[in-house]
Order: C-alpha cells, then sequence, then structure tokens
C-alpha cells in the first residue's frame, strides 16, 4: 500500500517527502530520523532543507527505506512510553502557563538516536522508549509508514486554514559535521527505518549552519515554526532533527454566529473574558470519571481531538504525570467505548506555542549516561568518538477554532563529542593581576590588580 500511495503522490507532481528526503528517488543514501530533531553533543545532521547542505560523499548507506510491517500489540509498549514523557513534559511546564507537547515527535527522536546507542545509553533508552533500542528503530517505521497515507508537500499547506482532508507531515533529517565518520550499520538502520538522508555542515560556521537548520525547520511546519532552536558549535558532530506538521476539519464545524466572550476561570481563581465556541448540540463520545469530563471531537477523518476536565478548582497536572495518568487512562478507553450523544459544548479558541528543554526534563528524570561524553552511550554512531547529547529542544504549536485543528511540533537532537582536557589550568576566582603589553618593545601598556570583579 506504502509504495501505491507514492505511486500516487507522484503521478499528481507532488513533493512528497518522508524523513526530509525526497521519495522520488529510487534509493536513499544513509538516513538518520524521528519525529523530533536530536542535537548530540559531538553529533550534526541535516537533510532535505531548502538551504543546501552537501551531500556525505561515499555515505556507507545505500538502503532503501523499507520499514516492518506495522503491528498494534508490537506498537503499544511504546506509545505508552512515549504518553508517559508527554505527561513529563507537560508537568515540567511553569504553573499557570499554557503547554503544548508531542510525545510522539519525542520518541520518533530517541529512536532514531537509540539505533547508535551502547551500554548504560542503550539501557536508559530502552526504559524512555518502552522497547531495546533496535526493536525501537524497527516500530518507529512501521508507524511513519502506517501514517505517510496522510502526508504531502507542506510547501502547499495553508497553515491559516485547517484542510478539510486530514494532512499529517512527518520528516526527517540528520546533520553530519564535515569529515566526522559514522558507522554503516547506524546509517543503514536510519535509512531503512526512518527514510532520512544525510548530509554534511560546518558546524564551526554558526550562521551557515544555523540557516540549513532554520530553513529546514520553517519548511517543514509550513512556517509555523520559523526557526531551530539548536545552537551550532564546533564540537557537534550529529543533528537529528523531526517536524510534526498537522491541519484538519472539524466533522462538524462550529457555528461563528455562537462563538463570543465568556468566562474562563484562572488557576489563582480570578476569571478573564476569552473567545469561546459554542454548540448547543453537538454529537459526540461523552465520559465521567473520578469528577472529570471527557468529550471526543472526531475530524473529518483518521483523527479524533480529546478533550479532559477536571473538576472545579484542580489544575489538571495536580498531583503529578502518575495521577494524569491514572484519570486519563481509563476516560480515554471509555470515549473509545462510548457511543456519541448530544453535549452541549464551550471550548476556547486557542492559538498557543511552547519550548521544552527535553535536557533538563530527562536529568530530572534521572537520566545521566546519555549526557556523559565518558559513558560510551553511543558508540553504535562512532566507536572511537566520545558522544553525549549535548542539546534536546522541542518547540510545539497548536491552533484550535471553529474550523478545526493546526498544529506543529520540532524535536531536535544534537550530540556533541568531548574535548580533550589539558593538565594545565588557570581559574582566576582570586585577586589577580593583568597588564596589557606590547610585543615589540615588550612594555606594559597597562597594569591591574583585580581583587573584586564586581566593582
Amino acid at each position: 500500500m506504502l509504495g501505491r500511495t507514492f505511486d500516487l503522490w507522484r503521478a499528481r507532481g507532488a513533493l512528497v517527502r518522508l524523513g526530509g528526503v525526497d521519495m522520488r528517488r529510487s534509493r536513499v543514501v544513509a538516513a538518520v530520523a524521528a519525529l523530533a530533531g536530536i542535537a548530540l553533543g559531538s553529533l550534526g545532521a541535516c537533510g532535505g532543507s531548502p538551504t543546501a547542505a552537501r551531500v556525505v560523499p561515499d555515505a556507507p548507506s545505500t538502503v532503501e527505506f523499507a520499514p516492518a510491517a506495522y503491528s498494534e500489540e508490537r506498537v503499544a509498549p511504546l506509545i505508552a512510553a512515549s504518553e508517559r514523557m508527554g505527561a513529563e513534559m507537560l508537568a515540567s511546564s511553569a504553573p499557570g502557563e499554557n503547554a503544548v507537547v508531542s510525545p510522539a515527535s519525542v520518541s520518533l527522536a530517541l529512536a532514531l538516536v537509540a539505533a547508535g546507542a551502547s551500554g548504560r545509553g542503550a539501557d536508559e533508552l530502552t526504559e524512555l522508549l518502552g522497547v531495546e533500542p533496535a526493536e525501537a528503530a524497527e516500530v518507529a517505521g512501521s508507524v511513519l509508514a502506517a501514517l505517510s497515507e496522510w502526508d504531502g508537500d507542506p510547501g502547499a499547506f495553508d497553515p491559516t486554514t485547517p484542510p478539510e482532508e486530514p494532512f499529517l507531515h512527518i520528516a526527517n533529517n540528520a546533520l553530519v559535521r564535515e569529515a566526522f565518520e559514522v558507522e554503516g550499520p547506524y546509517l543503514d538502520s536510519l535509512a531503512r527505518n526512518f527514510g532520512a538522508g544525510v548530509e554534511e555542515v560546518d558546524f564551526a560556521d554558526r550562521d551557515g549552519a544555523k540557516r540549513i537548520l532554520d530553513d529546514w525547520v520553517n519548511h517543514h511546519t509550513a512556517g509555523l515554526i520559523p526557526e531551530s532552536a539548536i545552537d551550532p558549535k564546533p564540537n557537534l558532530v550529529l543533528v537529528l532533527q523531526n517536524a510534526v506538521l498537522f491541519g484538519a476539519q472539524w466533522e462538524t464545524l462550529f457555528s461563528v454566529a455562537f462563538s463570543g466572550p465568556g468566562d474562563f476561570t484562572l488557576g489563582d481563581g480570578g476569571t478573564v473574558q476569552v473567545e469561546m465556541m459554542r454548540d448547543l448540540e453537538f454529537q459526540g463520545a461523552y465520559a465521567e470519571e473520578s469528577g472529570w469530563k471527557a468529550l471526543q471531537l472526531p475530524y473529518t477523518e483518521g483523527f479524533v481531538a480529546n478533550f479532559y476536565l477536571p473538576p472545579e478548582g484542580v489544575d489538571p497536572l495536580e498531583g503529578g504525570p502518575a495521577a494524569l495518568e491514572a484519570v486519563v487512562g481509563p476516560l480515554t478507553e471509555a470515549l473509545d467505548e462510548a457511543d456519541p450523544e448530544t453535549v452541549r459544548v464551550q471550548l476556547p479558541a486557542v492559538d498557543t506555542t511552547s519550548e521544552t528543554d527535553l535536557v533538563s526534563v530527562l536529568q530530572d528524570l534521572g537520566y545521566r549516561a546519555i549526557f556523559d561524553c565518558s559513558a560510551g552511550a553511543f558508540r553504535g554512531i562512532n566507536p572511537d568518538a566520545a558522544l553525549c547529547i549535548d542539546q534536546a529542544v522541542q518547540q510545539a504549536v497548536l491552533t484550535v477554532d471553529e474550523e478545526g485543528t493546526v498544529a506543529a511540533a520540532v524535536t531536535e537532537i544534537a550530540a556533541a563529542e568531548s574535548l580533550p582536557f589539558s593538565d594545565a589550568e588557570f581559574i582566576a576566582n582570586r585577586p589577580y593581576l593583568m597588564t596589557v603589553r606590547s610585543l615589540e618593545p615588550g612594555w606594559d601598556l597597562f597594569q591591574a590588580v583585580i581583587r573584586d570583579p564586581r566593582e
């Protein structure tokens, strides 16, 4: 079915990209991708960007995108772990502030980097993904293939208007530092399971590298996220980017005539006026559990939106991720099994953005090896380099209005290699002298004693 889908897109002349790679090509040259982008301290990667980077010469992989067959049973542990991670990301948000995250993007990005994990790094990523790294890559690839029927050209996507036919674009990209060697089996896994190409970038050229990263993000999110969150540095060796772009109309549109200002009670008890969408006789799945209410709104096909309303005076994240999972899990099952009924609906229109520092989230959860360049966590990428995750960031956007929903997320992971340390050190953490001296002749133009840098 996947091949027929690609053939249909080719016949329509659409520029179809999966993992940032033009699928019109007969072969995929090495790949690194995930629903999220990952920047590792000594890793750097990018592919499919409108700003051209140099394709890695003589790449060791010419493996075609050939994901494993999709199986709900096999995917279930990955999804469960992904949704737990999403709850942790939401819980990391500042009290009283909005937050939007893409757990799917994070898990796919982690699956991408996991393909090269080793030692304690592999153990940590197994815990994060719910399955062992090698299996995670195959499972991720099967999900990408299953979702590809909704894909299309992000250049033709209008982010201001939810499309009548659901649109889901998932792109993966990898940038490698010039002359940095990546193991063939790792590249083969990325190509086979994620379909992402690898291109060389000079991360020491900060402006040039940033432009390549930004252009890719901007293109694959239809401008909703204009810039990459990765800070290019000379010790980056691989950057993995993943973009998810979604848009769909409600099966039953809200009437703009019924929309208008309405009260919204904030967490501190104060009340503000917001734009409310209203439907007096909406037909949808509805459920109640432990004082919570839940509603499922279908899009035109293939996707739904679930809403969970806690009791009055209770913050949705009160009690932390475990408490949230305990109530949302049964409510979700109830919604999936419920028959539609007539529900009086009021929902605020939403237009919000978030940025989540995944390094701090994961470190707060106790993960250490993947951030320790001395731990040997990524020998499957390069056995001779001391690699670790240097940056990991997700940006996300969500708009909900009377017509439907538009959302985008980019997860980026940057890997870096540790730099050699010298036995000599100079740490000016006490009073010191300074001179400004000419070399010819040797002459102190200025001399200073610094006893208190604050003065």
